[in-house]
């Protein structure tokens, strides 16, 4: 996972990177009215927290937290001042955490993400505060170590995500955004991690 993570993240920067050359060439001109398809590079901070439970545990605040990178693909078009589009998403993060019960060990490592969100936004001149709401998959690796064995095992979480944020794209097809994003996960097994997620986008609009 760490090898997957760090190769991940190589691609970003290239491609945030190539994204920030472009705009290095581009002539400051007003936004393209924020239309039409967009290709983006994430950045930013993830903090976990799981609730654990069962026969004879129950831990409530196991939290992590770790840097993430990803990628979002997306459409959007607009109504006078209002914006409306959706957008897919997909990441990797290393947010890790454990805690200890006894002779047992519980450690949890955050894997891929992706997920789907529709946006409403109000645009002012190259300023656009928008919401949005989704759905969200996360994996995450649990391991249990105790003094005769080790269990490992991979869980799925679906997610109602909810977000808000601030674009700005004054430079040609260029734009940038600053977003919070919180996400609420289904139990499953006993466990249930909900995150927050602060992130950095830069993408360009075709």
């Amino acid at each position: 996972m760490r090898q997957t993570f760090r190769l991940f993240s190589h691609a970003i920067f290239t491609l945030a990177f190539g994204i920030g050359a472009v705009l290095s060439t581009a002539i400051p001109v007003h936004a393209q009215n924020f239309t039409g398809p967009y290709l983006g590079a994430t950045v930013g901070m993830a903090h976990y927290n799981t609730k654990i439970s069962g026969d004879d545990f129950y831990e409530n605040g196991l939290a992590g937290e770790g840097p993430n990178f990803g990628v979002v693909l997306g459409i959007g078009n607009t109504a006078g001042n209002v914006y409306y589009g959706v957008e897919g998403n997909f990441g990797l993060n290393s947010a890790d955490y454990s805690t200890r019960t006894g002779n047992e060990k519980i450690e949890m490592d955050v894997d891929e993400t992706y997920g789907i969100s529709a946006s409403l936004g109000f645009i002012m001149g190259d300023w656009m505060p928008y919401g949005l709401i989704g759905w969200q998959r996360v994996t995450l690796d649990m391991l249990s170590t105790g003094p005769m064995a080790s269990v490992s095992n991979d869980e799925t979480f679906d997610g109602f995500r909810a977000g808000a944020g601030v674009e700005y794209q004054g430079y040609g097809p260029v734009f940038f955004r600053g977003e919070y994003n919180y996400i609420g996960y289904r139990s499953e097994n006993g466990v249930k991690p909900r995150a927050g997620i602060f992130q950095f986008v830069t993408g360009l609009r075709f």
